[in-house]
């Protein structure tokens, strides 16, 4: 009886070892696609190797398609037009991409896998976007979850961008994909040979987590300019940022573009934290509304247990717009931050007066 029990055990095992072994060999058989040709806006033939994202295939290129979700097809920012040899829509694409999009042939280059020959078109403005070989010039921590990197431009030496916009940092670990992730650029376009990027480290974030290791003198590539979130300059209506958290980011840098090129605008900061030593930079802000009186600065602290030394205002920042914000003043709103504040922002903008095409807004 006991013979017959280990001898069935053997042979289950001997079954699922060879199932296992049979998997591992056809996985290795269908990633096996061979070099694939993709022919980009009818101009350019590239020849990469088979079995990658589309996305990933046209980086080795030196091609850079925006991607702030690291491929995994949640962001949407990797639209583009597959013509010729894409397969059908995923799923996943299909919870990003409007019927109409999907009729024109756009998909998200993070989904699309070249296992046949392709032709895409491209933005043009993506064949712009350049990469850059840069160091760690400096590092600040602002609280126990925040960090300020400094990165020297070393090639090319400097950067041109609009303040709001973001840059793609890759990490490439031996023997895995290369990861992505974008953050907002928070130094001034005026000081370009330099990158500063306020990184939180969230937890189990890959990127977040190697970057918060970066020490003076390291070295990291960059990507860039990204993004339609920037400054508008055709008006002279009042610029209102609201900013939470790391949110802060690109507000820094509209508000030292503004304030440098000495643009005679309103500039409201709101910006919300939960306790003071979370409200990074505030002092900054303080001293510049000081010299400033196109400035106003109102930062807000959510947590009801802060103690008496803060004389400012108390509650979500959602509130605190919707009590100082003056109703009609003729503005147009920058928004960055998680995604339940701007939703719940939205309708406060519009009671006060400003306009759905004159709100700009990143979540993250």
């Amino acid at each position: 009886m006991l013979s017959t029990l280990l001898i069935a055990l053997l042979a289950l095992n001997g079954l699922i070892l060879g199932m296992c072994l049979f998997l591992l060999g056809a996985r290795h058989w269908l990633a096996s696609y061979g070099q694939v040709k993709i022919r980009v806006n009818d101009e350019k033939e590239l020849l990469v190797q088979g079995g990658n994202s589309l996305l990933l295939s046209l980086v080795s290129q030196k091609i850079f398609i925006p991607s702030a979700c690291g491929g995994r097809g949640t962001c949407g920012y990797c639209r583009v037009k597959v013509l010729e040899g894409g397969g059908s829509v995923l799923a996943t694409e299909q919870m990003i991409l409007t019927p109409a999009e999907i009729k024109e042939k756009k998909r998200l280059a993070c989904q699309v896998r070249a296992r046949h020959d392709l032709v895409v078109q491209v933005p043009e403005e993506f064949l712009a976007i350049k990469e850059f070989q840069t160091v760690v010039s400096k590092v600040e921590v602002m609280t126990d979850l925040i960090k300020k990197i400094t990165f020297k431009l070393i090639d090319p030496k400097t950067i041109v961008f609009k303040p709001g916009q973001y840059v793609q940092v890759s990490l490439v670990r031996p023997g895995e994909e290369p990861i992505y992730r974008g953050y907002s650029i928070a130094s001034s376009p005026f000081a370009n040979d330099i990158i500063e990027l306020n990184v939180r480290r969230v937890e189990g974030g890959v990127m977040s987590t190697y970057l918060h290791t970066l020490k003076e003198g390291d070295s990291m590539v960059l990507s860039g300019p990204y993004g339609e979130f920037f400054l508008q300059e055709t008006t002279n209506r009042s610029v209102v940022c609201i900013a939470g958290g790391v949110g802060l980011a690109p507000m820094k840098s509209i508000i030292a573009y503004l304030t440098e090129k000495k643009i005679d605008r309103r500039v409201y900061l709101f910006y919300g934290a939960r306790t003071l030593p979370l409200l990074y930079d505030h002092q900054v802000f303080v001293e510049m509304a000081k010299r400033n009186p196109n400035f106003r600065y109102i930062p807000a602290l959510s947590d009801d247990t802060v103690g008496s030394e803060w004389n400012g205002h108390r509650g979500l920042i959602t509130k605190v717009f919707q009590e100082v914000f003056p109703a009609g003043e003729p503005a147009e709103a920058y928004l960055c931050g998680p995604p339940v504040m701007i939703d719940a922002l939205l309708p406060l903008l519009a009671a006060k007066g400003i306009q759905p095409n004159d709100i700009y807004y990143d979540k993250f």
